[in-house]
């Protein structure tokens, strides 16, 4: 890898970790560190739940990123935490050469379906690039169901959610009422209920793919 290459993935690492560390979550380890071993055992579960049992979401992305980062490195693919802050992008990637590069934005929900996919944001329409990829990591129902990811190019993404969001916006609402437009877009396995030429099990031709993130790199 070359200097320039291996600078960027060592400042990506070193600022998304200064972001995670956290006053709230450096409180929760020095409390954690001197209570009993069963403390201990929970920190994990402790961190990533809210006060009302729900799962903590900055906690579930950020275990998305790092599964996904996983997977990349399993693969041979070399992949680093982006720098706090960077535009659009999640994971740097690229192979062991550094000749290829990619951005890959990690999405990450517990027990999606056919009508709870996972949110976006109009913004996502406009993005479209050639080596930027989603990864859809869906978690499961409970800690013991093997975790599933969808690798979808950028382009597709874009394109699925402005088709939806144009036919939500054509379909009558609550008592007939004209939907009102906004910012609020998802990405779901199943979009027949729209109308649209997506239904359940158009996604399965990205499930796992993780062979196409530097593929056209």
């Amino acid at each position: 890898m070359s200097l320039g290459l291996s600078w960027i993935f060592r400042s990506a690492a070193t600022s998304k970790l200064k972001l995670l560390w956290s006053k709230p979550v450096r409180n929760t380890f020095a409390s954690v560190a001197s209570g009993p071993p069963c403390s201990r055992l929970t920190l994990v579960r402790g961190l990533g739940m809210a006060r009302t049992g729900s799962i903590n979401t900055a906690m579930l992305g950020a275990a998305g990123e790092h599964y996904v980062m996983c997977q990349l490195l399993r693969r041979g693919m070399i992949a680093a935490i982006a720098p706090a802050g960077a535009p659009d992008v999640d994971i740097i990637v690229s192979d062991r050469e550094g000749h290829s590069l990619a951005a890959v934005q990690v999405k990450a929900r517990q027990n999606t379906n056919g009508k709870s996919g996972w949110p976006l944001n109009r913004k996502h329409e406009g993005i479209i690039r050639s080596s930027l990829f989603y990864a859809f990591v869906d978690f499961g129902k409970t800690l013991t169901d093997p975790p599933r990811c969808w690798i979808v190019p950028s382009s597709v993404v874009a394109e699925a959610i402005t088709d939806s969001h144009k036919s939500w916006l054509s379909m009558p609402g609550h008592s007939g009422r004209v939907h009102q437009d906004n910012d609020m877009r998802s990405f779901l396995h199943d979009y027949s209920h729209q109308g649209l030429d997506r239904p359940a099990g158009w996604l399965s031709q990205f499930l796992e793919r993780w062979d196409t993130i530097l593929a056209g790199a």
